[in-house]
């Protein structure tokens, strides 16, 4: 209890906490996990879920949506989407949510997308950072993960674990994480 207090914490110092339905046990079980993934915690993870499931989520499409998918990877796709369907009734269920945007997966490779080149280490690292220097420009905030090592160690290789390619992950290699992986 003491862990979500802090997470809950955290989030109200970054910014407004989104407000999920109470109503809902499994709401109020997965808001007790915001930014923790694989026994971790990560401020800038919790933060990006935050961003995911409140402001800017008009659209029923998750998988369209960058802090969406950073979240997923740093914190886990399914209670990404839950936490996003407990704050967005209109977000749609895992097996409803359409593939990825492509132009999501553009920004994390470059042109080479629509030649279907994958994910490097590197290019994942890039687009994080991205990620978060556009969180933090719109929120104001300073947020930053410990290091590039530690995106790599916590968030990258967890994800190629999961997708079993080697060393780089393919666009649907990484749909399908999005779509059904239950790493926690």
């Amino acid at each position: 209890m003491k862990l979500a207090n802090l997470a809950l914490t955290v989030l109200l110092s970054v910014g407004s906490v989104v407000s999920y339905d109470p109503s809902k046990p499994e709401c109020v079980a997965a808001e007790k996990n915001i930014g923790w993934y694989q026994g971790k915690y990560s401020e800038v993870c919790a933060v990006m879920i935050n961003e995911c499931a409140g402001k800017g989520t008009y659209s029923t499409w998750i998988w369209g949506k960058t802090a969406c998918i950073a979240a997923a990877i740093c914190t886990g796709s399914k209670i990404t989407q839950l936490l996003a369907r407990c704050a967005n009734d209109n977000i749609l269920s895992r097996e409803q949510v359409p593939a990825m945007s492509k132009n999501v997966y553009r920004n994390i490779v470059g042109p080479c997308a629509d030649q279907g080149c994958p994910i490097t280490q590197q290019k994942y690292v890039d687009w994080v950072y991205g990620a978060i220097k556009t969180l933090n420009q719109s929120r104001n905030t300073t947020l930053w993960p410990e290091s590039g090592e530690y995106v790599v160690e916590n968030w990258w290789k967890p994800l190629k674990e999961w997708t079993k390619t080697g060393d780089v992950v393919p666009y649907k290699n990484l749909n399908d994480f999005l779509h059904y992986a239950d790493l926690v």
